[in-house]
């Protein structure tokens, strides 16, 4: 097995001008680490040198390793043995794959319910301010940038392009890994205009023209474009704006009792104008808190609305969808996963089904009319990895869940039965029937001899992952068995 240092390489996690990212492990303990390896490109090198380069990605493990927050994802050690080095904490999950986000960055995207979005805006600028606080800006906030554990908490990582207050010194192109044209983080106004720092769509309009003169209101509205794609699926540019006017919500994609606010919200967030935005993380932050408990509000009454009122007349009638779907598990590749699954290119069902479910007396199980299935309500009390989802299918049908047999892990149709016609505004207005806590759903299919298909439920698409990641389970039955 290949080696970097004392660790072993597993498989490749991401890889960019700078170098790559891969999943490693620790082979005293077992443990998996992410492991971002310093491999220029050719070109790179020789533009800035190995040895800069090399200072550099050891500025950077400094950085994270130096700052200790909830949010703000840690760095362990660092070490030359090989090739520079430095191993993070290992995540599965990123906000940029979570919301479907492609190299095609101006395609749309999944969207995300206002609550969960908000969430993982807020924890960004709490990760941000204490950033901010010792006086680092991040530069390249974007979603591929925000992991999220099992918990769905957010972790900011990537701190190549990060500069400290005051810090001086030659421009250079580097960071070639974000996929931006970047100078390096000291004395960017070297060539004011013609050198550029961050990710195209996500960096804010001064620090395009000038990096070396933008602030931390820089790194807010990267945050503000963050969030306007998770709400609606789109960039800014493309929900209605017009040059020079406020980023405003898509007609059609939010009841107007529910939008006012969030244009209000977003035309300081997006202010081209610096002094015009939000002057720190925590008044943004204040802000969004504000703007959120303004839309559960405004929400209380829209939901007293008919779902015809809501979303029109098209909206699915419960018990339409059709034949029962496939019981057992297959391998299906990425590249047939759309015919098999019969979902879009983003993972979601081409047919919004109808759902009657029935809750049993004793609270445990859930009888789905609509297709005969019958599944757990709860599942896995912890997100466990492929092989542990196994077992506890195993368990439940050892021990009857709900007086009958047959419990297994669910295929990849099956666990798209669950998903509504919009799965992306579902459960505003309804009690989940499920435990909402559980959103990534093992599936008993496999893409391959070491990853596995998974239901995200509440932003209704099927992907796959690793089988040491760790996501919930929650298993099915057909209605017949005993």
């Amino acid at each position: 097995m290949r080696t970097v240092g004392r660790y072993e390489i597993c498989g490749l996690l991401g890889r960019g001008g700078m170098g790559a990212v891969y999943k490693a492990r620790l082979p005293e303990l077992g443990k998996m680490v992410a492991l971002k390896v310093l491999r220029p490109e050719e070109t790179l090198e020789a533009v800035v040198g190995m040895e800069e380069l090399t200072r550099r990605f050891r500025r950077e493990a400094r950085i994270m390793a130096a700052l200790r927050h909830p949010h703000i994802a840690q760095v362990w050690d660092y070490a030359e043995e090989d090739a520079p080095h430095f191993s993070m904490e290992y995540l599965c999950g990123n906000l940029g794959a979570l919301m479907g986000e492609t190299y095609r960055a101006e395609a749309r995207t999944r969207r995300i319910a206002p609550d969960r979005a908000a969430a993982f805006a807020a924890q960004t600028l709490q990760a941000l301010a204490r950033l901010h606080h010792a006086g680092l800006l991040h530069r390249d906030v974007k979603p591929f940038n925000i992991m999220l554990t099992d918990a769905d908490r957010v972790k900011l990582i990537d701190f190549g392009l990060s500069r400290l207050r005051g810090e001086t010194g030659r421009a250079r192109a580097t960071a070639m890994a974000t996929g931006a044209l970047a100078s390096d983080d000291a004395d960017d106004g070297a060539m004011p205009g013609t050198i550029k720092v961050g990710t195209p769509f996500y960096t804010a309009p001064e620090q395009e023209a000038d990096p070396a003169a933008a602030d931390r209101r820089a790194d807010l509205y990267s945050v503000g474009v963050m969030l306007f794609r998770m709400l609606f699926g789109a960039l800014p540019s493309d929900g209605g704006a017009r040059p020079g006017q406020p980023a405003r919500v898509p007609e059609g994609e939010m009841p107007d009792a529910l939008a006012a606010g969030w244009n209000e919200f977003f035309a300081r967030a997006l202010a081209r104008d610096p002094a015009e935005r939000f002057a720190d993380a925590g008044a943004m932050l204040a802000a969004l808190d504000a703007r959120v408990a303004e839309w559960r509000g405004a929400l209380d009454a829209v939901c007293r609305l008919s779902e015809e009122e809501l979303f029109g007349a098209g909206a699915d009638a419960a018990g339409q969808r059709g034949a029962r779907p496939r019981a057992t598990p297959a391998k299906v590749r990425a590249a047939e996963a759309a015919a098999a699954f019969g979902t879009d290119g983003l993972g979601r069902p081409l047919r919004g089904g109808g759902r009657e479910f029935r809750v049993s007396a004793s609270g445990e199980t859930v009888l789905d009319l609509s297709t005969g299935l019958e599944w757990e309500r709860a599942g896995t009390p912890y997100a466990v990895p492929r092989e542990e989802a196994e077992g506890w299918a195993a368990s439940r049908d050892a021990a009857r869940l709900g007086g009958g047999a047959g419990w297994r892990l669910p295929t990849t149709p099956e666990l798209l039965t669950l998903v509504g016609a919009r799965p992306d505004l579902d459960g505003l207005c309804l009690d989940p029937v499920f435990d909402a806590a559980r959103r990534r759903l093992w599936s008993a299919d496999r893409k391959s001899f070491t990853a596995s298909w998974y239901l995200d439920v509440s932003l209704g698409f099927a992907a796959f992952q690793d089988d040491t990641c760790h996501l919930h389970a929650r298993c099915v039955r057909t209605a017949e068995e005993s």
